[in-house]
This record gives structure tokens, C-alpha cells and sequence, in this order.
């Protein structure tokens, strides 16, 4: 099984620096990798089971929601955290429940 692409203490450090007052804009900038565009046309971006937390926000259609989460399975790691938005459009909430059915939806986004 393959790791995280970040050691234990690599995450601690970068969650040290959110303590020491680094903003989370500037934490993103420094440690996410921001990818627009359809999803099936970044599937060489990715190795295999390199993503640690994936967030979709992109075209809310029931068929979309599915293939921009069906492409990005292969490079998922070992427990990852997937995120979304806009839930309460009855087209994704369909298309979470389909391939994520023990998912935690919250109205806020904060678990």
C-alpha cells in the first residue's frame, strides 16, 4: 500500500505553520495543487494513489459529478479525503450517494 506523499512530520510542520499564524490561502498556494479544467483531461497529471485529499467543484450534472469522481479513483491514496460542494442540488447528492455511500455531509462544509 502506498503512503501519503507527506511524512508524519512534513504534515506537522505544515500544520505548524497554519499555528504560527500562515493564512490558509497561503498555505493552499504552498502546499496544494490547484488543476482547472475537465478532470478526464488531467489524468496524466497524477501517479496512481498519490492523492491524499481530492476536492471536485465542477459541473453539478449527475453524470459529470460521476466521471470527474470515476477518473480520479486510480490516484486516490489508501483513506482519502474527498471533498465537494452544493450537496443540496438533488444532481450531486445522487451522484455522492452512488459512489460515496457512508459520506458526511454537513450544511456548513465543517464537520
Amino acid at each position: 500500500m502506498k503512503k501519503s506523499r507527506f511524512t508524519e512530520s512534513q504534515i506537522v510542520a505544515i500544520l505548524k505553520e497554519g499555528e504560527d499564524g500562515m493564512a490558509v490561502a497561503q498555505l493552499a498556494r504552498k502546499h496544494v495543487q490547484y488543476v482547472p479544467g475537465d478532470s478526464s483531461l488531467a489524468l496524466n497529471l497524477f501517479a496512481d494513489r498519490s492523492i491524499d485529499i481530492l476536492s471536485i467543484d465542477a459541473c453539478h450534472e449527475t453524470d459529470a459529478v460521476l466521471r470527474d469522481v470515476d477518473c480520479r479513483i486510480p490516484e486516490l491514496a489508501a483513506g482519502p479525503i474527498v471533498a465537494g460542494d452544493d450537496h443540496g442540488w438533488s444532481s450531486v447528492a445522487q451522484a455522492a450517494s452512488l459512489r460515496f455511500a457512508d459520506a458526511r455531509v454537513t450544511p456548513s462544509g465543517c464537520a
